[in-house]
């Protein structure tokens, strides 16, 4: 474990550094039209593209080291990933691909695991409830993957871009892309990219590609294609030592299990200006995805390979209407969004009368309305009050307002933001064949924050009350089934320091700490015996402190990040003492890593580039195991890469 004068050991060097970055002051995710990010009255945060390519090997660890963002990786590359904004769960943050959300309706998670980076613009994050303009799943957060736009080509001739990365563990990713932008009216992009690694460990390995098509006409159409395929190992939790599991090793819970995923994306947006002040925009989208999983039964004498497969259908639109006027204050917005989810799932199931493993079918669907209403009031103190309606036929209807403030001050300015956000229960919550609860409401809570932001500095306070979250308990039959029986309450602070030292270099000190506290029954006897007990919240780091070091200038990209990470901790059940039940508590440790990232330009567009990530070669992890002996998902040691990147625009 890190001690207080490791921590600082570690500090003192980096505090003579310093990190900024240079954005757009235009901020799209926290309202759904374009607002001022200083009008704006929750946290956000903003990576734009050049630092997506100097902290990405192809996946979403760039958001590692964001304050306020804690990150889950299963695996190397391509596995699941998923994030918690503020201590909430993955499936309370909305992920969005230009405005769109996309999320699995069986889980309610994202996998980020699934979604190109390379093609992507800018990322826009919101920390704190967007529920009442976005919906369900939004409680959270949001954070918006802003794609390229074939119009911020250069225009009048064929532009291109091409990058190819290389490094341990026989990672590499190659992406290329060409288009072309004619007199800025029709813009054209194709982007392709390919991504593989053997892995650190046994039956880690990963391979994915990709292609990406965008076109559009001025700022009326845009049309956008995607389609994304991979394969990757699930070598689950590391055994614990002297524990080789009978379809492992000493690296693997399995050797066998499998995973394969394809996803289509078709997305267009129409935008009509009606009058000067009133526009009018149309968002269509159709998105297929198909999972299939191979897998082995560990406790079994039969060594058969299953394969459950997953076809989920999604399609959908939102239609919004914008007013603004140069003449008035007021700014409105209207929208309606529906969305229909239909899933065929073939999956093998237990039969206990025949002692054998059975295929189940079954056709979860789903349809969901949101209408939603938002302003601001520009005036000082700005208003921003919005409030919005969802309903679907299982979990009824649920109401979500928010009302957000600003104040400009001498220096910069003062924010507040209250709001009601709902997680809505998944197909597996619904519909898990003989154990499914269709009778869950959704997960709701308050959430407020308060903060101020100057151009060097910014300070969140925030603080959440969330229940009905939904947790797996045997019920009077002894079966396992969801129901809403946890609390959540979480109090913390975010906050973000960038002094410039020099010219071209700055020093960046972030962080968040985070006091977060559960409510939820536990089994003491048997599953007739319950008790409510509070304990620290699972899986959530309570401190987080981020030290980097940033250098700028036309031919070079240079940074050193440190990240400190608190110790998590997370409850298992123990029968030894049976009829007795009592919960084990495990922690995976705090620990230091530091990364260094470089890119330099060798002729014209050419760039070359080298990272060093987990420096001082930390054992860690993100991920605690399915049980208390064994030893979790383990992340990568040291690892180096190299670069080349070449492009016109």
């Amino acid at each position: 474990m890190l001690t207080k004068k490791t921590c600082l050991l570690f500090i003192i060097p980096l505090i003579i550094f310093a990190q900024i970055y240079q954005v757009d002051t235009i901020f799209v995710t926290a309202s759904r039209v374009t607002a001022s990010l200083e009008k704006l009255p929750v946290a956000t945060a903003i990576i734009p593209r050049d630092l997506i390519f100097l902290k990405t090997f192809g996946d979403f660890s760039l958001l590692f080291g964001k304050e306020g963002i804690d990150i889950r990786n299963y695996s190397l590359l391509k596995g699941l990933t998923s994030l918690s904004i503020f201590g909430s769960s993955a499936q309370q943050v909305l992920i969005l691909i230009d405005g769109l959300p996309f999320y699995s309706p069986m889980s309610g998670i994202c996998d980020l695991g699934l979604i190109s980076v390379h093609n992507i613009e800018r990322i826009e994050v919101v920390k704190g409830p967007a529920s009442s303009i976005y919906g369900a799943n939004a409680l959270g957060g949001v954070v918006n993957l802003i794609t390229q736009s074939p119009l911020t080509l250069k225009p009048e001739r064929l532009s291109y871009s091409a990058r190819f990365l290389s490094g341990s563990y026989q990672t590499s990713n190659l992406s290329l892309s060409s288009g072309f932008n004619l007199k800025e009216r029709f813009g054209f992009l194709l982007a392709l990219h390919q991504d593989k690694t053997k892995g650190m460990r046994s039956n880690e390995d990963g391979f994915s590609r990709g292609i990406n098509l965008a076109t559009t006409y001025t700022n009326l159409l845009r049309l956008d294609f995607a389609h994304e395929w991979k394969e990757v190992g699930l070598p689950g939790p590391m055994p614990g030592k002297d524990q080789i599991p009978p379809y492992g090793d000493s690296t693997a819970s399995s050797l066998y299990d499998r995973q394969k995923d394809g996803l289509s994306l078709l997305k267009g947006e129409i935008s009509l200006p009606i009058t000067l002040n009133l526009r009018i925009r149309i968002s269509p989208f159709l998105v297929n995805n198909t999972t299939s999983f191979h897998w082995i039964d560990q406790f079994s004498p039969d060594s058969a390979v299953y394969e459950d497969t997953y076809k989920i259908r999604t399609a959908g639109g939102s239609l919004i209407s914008s007013f603004s006027g140069e003449e008035t204050p007021l700014h409105l917005s209207f929208g309606l969004d529906y969305r229909d989810d239909y899933a065929t799932i073939h999956s093998y199931f237990y039969d206990f009368s025949s002692f054998a493993y059975k295929d189940t079918v079954y056709q979860p669907r789903g349809n969901k309305f949101g209408l939603f209403l938002e302003g601001s009031l520009l005036s000082q103190p700005t208003f921003s009050p919005s409030i919005r309606y969802d309903w679907d036929k299982k979990s009824g209807g649920f109401c979500s307002p928010g009302l957000g403030i600003t104040y400009p001050l001498p220096f910069g300015k003062f924010r507040f933001h209250t709001g009601r956000g709902f997680r809505a229960p998944t197909f597996n919550d619904l519909y898990w064949p003989r154990a499914g609860n269709p009778d869950l409401k959704p997960e709701e809570g308050w959430t407020n924050q308060a903060g101020f932001d100057t151009k060097r500095f910014s300070f969140t306070l925030f603080s959440r009350r969330t229940k009905n979250l939904i947790a797996w308990f045997p019920d009077s039959a002894g079966l396992w089934r969801p129901s809403n029986v946890d609390r959540q309450e979480i109090i913390g602070i975010e906050w973000r320091l960038e002094l410039p030292i020099l010219k071209r270099i700055t020093f960046s000190l972030s962080g968040d700490w985070k006091k977060a506290v559960q409510i939820r029954k536990e089994m003491v006897f048997s599953p007739d015996s319950l008790i409510v007990v509070r304990r620290r919240s699972a899986f959530l780091p309570q401190w987080k402190i981020l030290p980097s070091f940033f250098f700028k200038d036309p031919d070079h990209l240079i940074s050193l990040e440190g990240d400190f990470i608190g110790d998590k901790v997370n409850y298992y059940p123990a029968y030894d003492s049976f009829p007795k039940v009592y919960m084990k508590e495990k922690k995976l440790p705090a620990y230091f890593l530091l990364g260094f990232r470089m890119e330099q330009r060798v002729w014209r567009e050419i760039f070359l580039s080298f990272s060093i990530e987990n420096l001082f070669n930390v054992s860690y992890a993100e991920v605690f195991g399915n049980t208390i002996s064994d030893r979790n998902y383990p992340r990568p040691g040291r690892s180096f890469f190299f670069g080349l990147r070449m492009k016109n625009f």
